[in-house]
């Protein structure tokens, strides 16, 4: 990312700075769905029992 800042900031570096956040944040997302989706099942378990 500092890469795409520094230098003559041209828009193919800053296209793909953005890119790639967009990625991780998205990634980020989807693991946090994951955790949440575990988090109910468990709780739904618990409360056949």
């Amino acid at each position: 990312m500092l890469q795409a800042l520094q230098g003559n900031n041209n828009s193919d570096n800053i296209e793909k700075m953005i890119s790639s956040l967009s990625n991780t944040l998205n990634g980020l997302l989807q693991g946090e769905n994951n955790n949440r989706k575990a988090l109910i099942d468990a709780i739904n378990s618990l409360k056949k029992e």
